[in-house]
């Protein structure tokens, strides 16, 4: 997986990351909702 942030993030900051799986298929495949803050 590859993130994006909108802001700059450096050496050494907290990451706070937050998965919310919202739904799961017949085949085993998930959707998730992801949050991150920078704390």
């Amino acid at each position: 997986m590859t993130f994006h942030f909108k802001r700059p993030v450096y050496s050494g900051d907290t990451i706070t990351c937050n998965w919310m799986i919202t739904e799961i298929d017949e085949r085993g495949r998930a959707k998730a909702v992801v949050t991150m803050h920078n704390d």
